[in-house]
């Protein structure tokens, strides 16, 4: 006897295919490095430290280069990985510990280091924004989609889980988009470990369209993202905010006027807005933090 089924039955147009080429040269793997200095008496009454480097890795992408400075890239990651928590001091067990800073290593595809400075940081969504310094040559980028996918598509994921990766290897993932959560944030069911936050997700044209911040200890096949319309805002701003501190840092030494300032801005946020496909947006949510 035939059953018959709603409308849930009914097969997709899209075949889920047997090879993917993923985009891996645009993944970077994010390293950030805290540096502390611990002080405390010894047993002559003397004070005594020590100097100590912890290290954590995330993901992220190359997600445009500047059209100001040839030799500077931007990187999009997740904002925890880019945002310092700790006190500037604390007494732990006796010993008094410092943090003394925080720095920033984007390894790419091939396994070559770049130096990295945070733009900005969206504590809503998550996002952080890296100026790449010292780009010799252009690494290709991840293009940002036009729409935010429909609930049932498949999409892409690549990640460095647990700090896994090597040069021309790049961990693939993928999923199912399962919609929203009542915070806002886009569902996938995908798999998530750490290491994974800053991992860009991808529809099957390869363009981004969430990225990956968090998962579920429970059920580690659920990946929590931000969704499209907040990366889209955070890159238009943040890199408009980034292309403007370059082009005056180049320009240093040449007088400008505060028109020529203002005209400079405009056109920035103007290209931004085209390429990130926001005409008419002005913002999403919270404005990103500056550092």
């Amino acid at each position: 006897m035939v059953t018959s089924c709603s409308a849930a039955c009914v097969t997709s147009n899209h075949v889920k295919p047997v090879q993917h080429n993923f985009p891996v040269k645009s993944f970077i793997q994010l390293r950030s490095d805290t540096f502390w200095k611990g002080c405390e008496l010894n047993k002559d009454g003397k004070v005594q430290c020590q100097n100590a480097t912890s290290r954590a890795v995330s993901s992220g992408s190359f997600i445009k280069n500047s059209e100001v400075d040839t030799s500077v890239s931007y990187a999009l990651t997740a904002g925890h990985s880019c945002r310092s928590t700790f006190l500037p001091e604390r007494k732990i067990a006796g010993v008094m510990v410092t943090h003394l800073g925080q720095k920033f290593t984007v390894i790419d595809y091939n396994g070559f280091k770049y130096e990295a400075d945070v733009v900005a940081i969206d504590k809503r969504y998550d996002l952080c924004l890296l100026e790449v310094r010292s780009v010799l040559i252009k690494h290709p980028v991840l293009k940002v989609a036009q729409n935010s996918p429909k609930r049932g598509e498949l999409a892409y994921n690549m990640a460095a889980p647990h700090g896994i990766i090597f040069p021309r290897m790049v961990l693939t993932f993928d999923g199912y988009f399962t919609g929203y959560s009542p915070e806002g944030y886009a569902m996938y069911s995908m798999p998530t470990k750490p290491g994974s936050s800053g991992s860009p997700i991808m529809n099957i044209n390869n363009e981004l369209i969430g990225n990956i911040f968090a998962g579920y200890r429970s059920m580690e096949n659920i990946g929590v993202a931000s969704p499209l319309m907040a990366i889209k805002v955070f890159l238009k701003n943040a890199i408009a905010q980034a292309e403007m501190k370059v082009w005056s840092r180049i320009n240093k030494n040449v007088d400008k006027t505060d028109t020529q300032m203002l005209e400079m801005s405009q056109k920035i946020h103007k290209k931004m807005s085209e390429y990130f496909h926001i005409k008419g947006v002005v913002n999403f949510g919270r404005k990103p933090s500056p550092l």
